[in-house]
């Protein structure tokens, strides 16, 4: 990690403890100008840090951030047993973990996390909005000897596991098809699957999760859809950062290595247990048409099935919209 990543992480440390800091006194302690500390500071802000500025008073953050920290989540990790254990990294800013991640050359398993990104990416190109402290990004390098049938049955596998590690009992959390996170009908959190290989022989998977943890108000008003955060869920029983991450990467670890020893069969009675769509009416978006009906549950390869008044149909992919009944 570079110097100013390491000073820039250190100066959030800083400021975590919810106290206003001198510029004069962060100056000095980081060996910088005035100016320097206010282009650092500057910069920060333009990657979504909320850091408050009051003249004669100083600067701080208005809420504590956990900063990511690989030895705490590793630690929480070891204590599940986890296997295999990933190696895992932590950077401040990349433009996405699942673009950063296969570039490394690392060996499969790692995980990559980042405090922020700054081009964070959803399904059909949609932007992911990943401010520091708002969120866990996180993506997962999986190597599969040979693919299961049914590849895109993974995304399901992984939102079926990361919602019971963060959810265990499925009392909060419930799942819209192909992948999403809900609690409360508002989106929690998604994931983005990009396979690397040849049908039906190795490949390698970056798995990508994006998960709200503490969404700030103004961020809620500019998203595109209703969402919500581990904060609402949780309110003052909310866990730090590391600890919400160590449960989602032991999700998806979980999810990406009985997927590959079992295929999609032993995740649809988990899914089933947290469909938020069952038995709603809904629109399926495709390229060429649009298909509404009810839905049915899930194929065993994964695709959702709607019943329309010409039957049922399978949609293998699709951007889904609930439907008020008339």
């Amino acid at each position: 990690m570079s110097a100013v990543k390491v000073d820039s992480l250190e100066l959030l440390r800083c400021l975590d403890d919810g106290r206003y800091h001198s510029g004069e006194t962060l100056s000095a302690r980081f060996g910088m100008s005035r100016a320097a500390l206010w282009k650092r500071i500057e910069a920060l802000r333009e990657l979504g840090v909320p850091i408050e500025a009051i003249p004669r008073r100083g600067y701080r953050l208005p809420y504590p951030v956990t900063p990511l920290d690989p030895d705490a989540i590793s630690a929480v990790l070891r204590d599940k047993n986890l296997t295999p254990m990933p190696r895992l990294e932590v950077e401040f800013a990349v433009e996405s973990t699942n673009t950063e991640l296969p570039q490394r050359g690392v060996a499969a398993p790692a995980v990559l996390l980042a405090e922020c990104q700054t081009g964070g990416r959803g399904r059909w190109g949609r932007n992911w909005s990943s401010l520091y402290g708002a969120g866990v990004y996180a993506s997962l390098l999986w190597h599969f000897p040979q693919l299961p049938e049914s590849p895109a049955g993974l995304g399901l596998a992984v939102a079926s596991r990361v919602a019971e590690a963060l959810d265990p009992g499925a009392e909060r959390l419930q799942l819209k098809w192909p992948n999403d996170i809900l609690a409360d009908n508002a989106k929690l959190a998604g994931m983005l699957i990009e396979i690397r290989g040849e049908a039906g022989g190795p490949c390698d998977a970056v798995i990508g999760v994006g998960l709200n943890y503490r969404l700030p108000g103004f961020l809620r008003s500019e998203l595109e859809q209703a969402a919500t955060d581990m904060s609402a869920v949780h309110g003052d029983a909310l866990a730090d950062r590391n600890e919400i991450a160590a449960l989602m990467i032991s999700g998806m670890v979980s999810a990406a290595r009985d997927f590959g020893e079992h295929g999609l069969a032993p995740f649809l009675s988990e899914w089933q247990r947290r469909d938020a769509l069952a038995g709603k009416a809904i629109s399926v978006c495709l390229p060429d048409r649009t298909i509404e009906g009810e839905a049915a549950g899930l194929a065993p390869s994964g695709a959702l099935k709607v019943a329309t008044v010409d039957g049922t149909v399978a949609c293998f992919s699709g951007d889904v919209q609930l439907r008020i009944r008339r």
